[in-house]
């Protein structure tokens, strides 16, 4: 029997960690080529199901990860988070995230860019993801549970009334972004409506940061293209 380098590999995939194909892909032109074609959202993925898809050590090995690799200091909101999809969220909604992850994942990202006042980068991750990507809609709910008042309560309540607007902000500007092409998609047109009715919300309620003219309690830049994020495109109902 003959056994080709290519099915070599992808056996030995299934025995590696993700991180692990990913230094041998460095060495290795095969492995490089198969991690290079590899999308963020099957490599979150993969890291995801690695943890036996526990939600919770997901997030909390995601936090600990970007944390060491920006120099952040572990942030307050991470247990409290822990805390709420430990007890809150049920295995059913749990199991409804397969690869919709990378959302959480970036998700995550923001809020510790968002705490350590990164907002320059909070940019950079909402332009790279891919919000016109079809996503489940348990998802969605999923989100809007974690950003419920006990969520936030339990999340944010140890920061500043200013943090803790900023990071309602632009974790409700995430669940609008992923979500309103979604359900425009599924045509539910009243959830559409109700999503439309935040965005201007969330609009008018970052316009306020401008506290008086030329003064913002964030930086105008920032402001301003968070805007721009979601007022484009504008939805069709």
């Amino acid at each position: 029997m003959i056994f080709r380098s290519d099915d070599i590999i992808m056996d030995l995939w299934k025995h590696l960690s993700v991180d692990t194909f990913k230094n041998i892909s460095m060495v290795s032109k095969n492995y490089n080529s198969l991690f290079k074609n590899m999308t963020d959202i099957h490599y979150i993925s993969l890291k995801y199901k690695e943890k036996g898809s526990n939600l919770t050590a997901f997030v909390s090995k995601t936090c600990k990860e970007i944390c060491k690799k920006n120099n952040y200091p572990n942030p307050y909101f991470i247990r409290g988070l822990c805390w709420f999809l430990d007890n809150k969220v049920s295995e059913k909604e749990k199991n409804c995230i397969d690869d919709d992850i990378y959302l959480i994942y970036y998700w995550i990202i923001i809020l510790l860019h968002a705490v350590n006042n990164n907002y320059k980068k909070i940019l950079t991750v909402i332009n790279k993801i891919d919000y016109n990507n079809q996503v489940n809609t348990q998802i969605i709910y999923l989100f809007i549970k974690l950003m419920n008042q006990e969520g936030t309560t339990r999340m944010f309540c140890t920061y500043s009334q200013h943090k803790y607007d900023l990071l309602r902000y632009v974790s409700f500007s995430h669940i609008i972004l992923f979500s309103k092409n979604q359900l425009t998609l599924t045509s539910q047109t009243k959830s559409v409506h109700m999503l439309n009715m935040k965005q201007i919300d969330l609009v008018n309620e970052i316009r306020k940061i401008e506290i008086f003219p030329g003064r913002w309690l964030h930086p105008k830049s920032f402001c301003l293209k968070l805007i721009q994020y979601l007022n484009f495109p504008c939805f069709n109902i």
